[in-house]
């Protein structure tokens, strides 16, 4: 489906489990190699067995995907937990990259409404592309690709 992920419940007699899964696994490695498997086995549920499988060459980005498709309610908690994970691990990883300054601190503090603006717009622009701008930006791309 859209979601590049495949979701199957199969119900087999308990001595078959394991040629179930030989098939299904055969049936996955046709569609693309299979890059991880994860056996949970036998669960606490009687007759349930279950297994989790990465094929090669899926997004790692499948699992935000889904669950942004599966829970939309969700997306903007996600969103902003990612976005303050990557501000915690930038401001650790700066310092590290660029060492410590040696110049002068500014006798001011910088204009932050022309970075809160461009940020807006990026979001503002990431959320709705105008029809006539979207128009644009497909003859410039066709311009460049001919």
């Amino acid at each position: 489906d859209e979601w590049s992920d495949i979701d199957l419940y199969v119900m087999v007699d308990d001595d078959t489990v394991s040629e179930a899964f030989t098939a299904i696994e055969g049936a996955l490695t046709s569609l693309a190699p299979i890059a991880i498997k994860y056996d949970i086995g036998p669960t606490p549920y009687p007759g349930v067995h279950q297994a989790f499988y990465r094929l090669e060459r899926t997004s790692e980005f499948m699992v935000l995907t889904t669950a942004m498709h599966e829970h939309p309610w969700a997306t903007p908690f996600l969103l902003v937990a990612l976005g303050v994970a990557f501000a915690a691990i930038f401001g650790k990883v700066q310092p590290m990259v660029f060492g410590e300054t040696e110049s002068a601190k500014l006798p001011y503090q910088p204009a932050l409404t022309p970075v809160f603006l461009h940020l807006g717009l990026v979001l503002m622009l990431g959320l709705f592309i105008p029809p006539y701008l979207a128009a644009w930006y497909k003859q410039a791309a066709q311009l460049l690709g001919g």
